[in-house]
């Protein structure tokens, strides 16, 4: 069972807010992931 939660982010290059679904069943994570305005 994937339990996902809706995340907000802000790009550190251009400030876009971004929305992302970050998987909790797998612990503590790394993730990256590219602004869709900037890169």
């Amino acid at each position: 069972m994937n339990v996902t939660e809706p995340v907000s982010l802000q790009c550190p290059y251009c400030g876009e807010m971004m929305d992302l679904e970050v998987d909790l069943s797998e612990g503590n994570q790394e993730y990256t992931e590219d602004c869709p305005v900037c890169c």
